[in-house]
């Protein structure tokens, strides 16, 4: 039986540890019965062998995939015959293999939710938690509607933030393009020039030249460590610590700090929407919605959450309390709990989240560029002060 390893929060205090299970879902499982919040969960074979574990599926696969099963479903169409046709017209080969088995495991009598979460790499906890209560409730098709609606939500907010961040990247790499034509190309040619000259040279200048002169030595040794640190960056970010300290940073950088933090509410408050409406218990429901947030700073908070609706204290009231959540959240929340419309409250809240990160998006280059501009201003006033306020000391001699 495989093994996995996990980090979870317990009690707010950070776990760690390996369970073996026939699936990553099963582990899940088991480790939820243990009221723990997953926050980390792999595997601890090798990767490469099982093609769903491999590889995931690109999203807009599973956007058309749940939006199609749910117009078959709501046009009478048995569950096996929906996968079956399905399964012939999908482009990805991981979705199709997979289908293949579901769809069997489903002709044979296995609910869908059930088959879907063996593959946890293809179909999140969110996913097969809003399967399984469409199929308690008899509203299957109605819940993969609203989830696809989510899932074009979650692919376009994401397209937009990836999309604001193209300009700051050019102009990033333009600036570091610039500075290896300087330390690689101009500053060799002018050593000899400054050498012959004799005087004394500026500070500026002279930390110039040892830096070019450093990098061009040992420009291996310093790229081969920049390749290392970007592949194992991931692996980096499993110490609780660094990923404690990493995360800390997203949601404290400006500009990107508040970006990321109403990136952090849309997706919560959408997803609690969701599943509340979809029928699940608030309590799991909030359980669910903070694993689709990936920051550990935001899991400590989701814990207190769950605790303190476990033990009978409104969710609205322990929405105010948390310095993580914004003051409206929790205003907004406390009406929806009166009016016993939460999950319509809460639908709103992510929609004017998302508005508020659209608008962030739209003017992020904006924002941006005079912090580029004055980086960019301050490094060619750099170099222009060390290169040629020698060379017209030169010329000055002559």
């Amino acid at each position: 039986m495989p093994a996995f390893q996990y980090t979870a929060l317990n009690k707010g205090k950070k776990e760690t540890g390996s369970i073996e299970a026939g699936t990553e879902a099963e582990a899940i499982k088991i480790l939820r019965e243990k009221h723990l919040l997953i926050t980390d969960i792999h595997s601890q074979k090798s990767a490469g062998f099982s093609l769903h574990l491999a590889r995931s599926v690109p999203m807009k696969e599973k956007i058309i995939f749940t939006r199609q099963l749910s117009f078959m479903i709501k046009a009478g169409m048995p569950v096996v015959q929906a996968l079956t046709a399905l399964k012939e017209q999908t482009e990805s080969p991981i979705l199709k293999t997979a289908l293949e088995k579901i769809m069997q495991e489903v002709k044979g009598g296995e609910p869908l939710s059930s088959s879907l979460a063996k593959y946890p790499k293809i179909f999140n906890p969110t996913y097969i938690s809003v399967v399984a209560s469409g199929e308690k409730s008899g509203k299957l098709e109605e819940v993969l509607n609203n989830l696809a609606d989510q899932q074009e939500k979650d692919f376009d907010l994401i397209s937009k933030v990836k999309s604001a961040m193209i300009y700051p990247l050019v102009i990033l790499i333009a600036l570091l393009g610039v500075m290896f034509l300087i330390v690689f190309y101009i500053m060799p040619q002018l050593e000899s020039v400054f050498k012959d000259f004799g005087g004394e040279l500026p500070a500026s200048t002279k930390f110039l030249m040892s830096l070019s002169s450093n990098l061009r030595k040992y420009f291996y040794i310093y790229f081969s460590i920049i390749i290392l640190l970007i592949v194992f960056s991931k692996q980096f970010t499993k110490y609780p610590r660094i990923r404690l300290w990493v995360d800390k940073l997203r949601i404290s950088l400006p500009i990107l700090g508040m970006m990321n933090k109403k990136i952090y509410m849309a997706r919560f408050t959408h997803t609690l929407s969701m599943l509340i409406s979809a029928g699940l218990p608030v309590l799991e429901a909030i359980k669910i919605s903070g694993e689709v947030v990936n920051n550990s700073v935001y899991q400590k908070s989701f814990n207190d959450l769950f605790k303190g609706v476990e033990g009978g204290v409104p969710f609205s009231e322990l929405l105010k309390k948390d310095k993580n959540f914004p003051p409206m959240l929790g205003h907004m929340c406390s009406i929806g709990e009166q009016s016993g419309n939460l999950d319509y409250v809460l639908s709103q809240i992510a929609s004017f989240y998302e508005k508020e990160v659209e608008t962030i998006t739209r003017n992020l280059s904006t924002l941006i560029e005079p912090i580029l501009m004055i980086l960019m201003g301050i490094g060619v006033a750099f170099v222009v002060l060390s290169v040629l306020g020698p060379i017209n000391s030169i010329t000055n001699n002559i």
